[in-house]
């Protein structure tokens, strides 16, 4: 089987476009159920408007667990940052977070605190 060379750097792109952080084992971390619910608000409602800064999700009980979340670019629709967001959160439990980069758009999470 041959592909042609456009079709194996698309492949290779989305492959690599996310990065899990180097820390790991932070403080206060959010679950990644908490983390797939922030998922669902973020991207519901931000998914084409970057952030400024990091936006900030108190999660947990009583509101203790952040997780932060920050976007450069915009994604053409809520199922695109779904998926990146869902990239991200495979990094859970290994890393305190991650990026995810690609087209011109970056969204980081981190689920434990700075």
């Amino acid at each position: 089987m041959h592909l042609p060379i456009p079709s194996i750097l698309l492949f290779f792109s989305a492959v690599l476009a996310e990065e899990c952080y180097t820390r790991s084992y932070g403080s206060n971390c959010a679950t990644k159920d908490e983390v797939q619910t922030v998922k669902d608000l973020y991207c519901q409602y931000h998914y084409s408007h970057p952030t400024l800064d990091f936006l900030e999700f108190h999660v947990g009980d009583q509101g203790k667990q952040n997780v932060y979340v920050g976007q450069i670019g915009e994604f053409e629709s809520k199922e695109g940052c779904d998926g990146a967001f869902e990239n991200i959160i495979r990094c859970h439990g290994q890393r305190n977070g991650g990026s995810w980069t690609y087209q011109g758009v970056s969204l980081n999470v981190n689920y434990c605190d700075w």
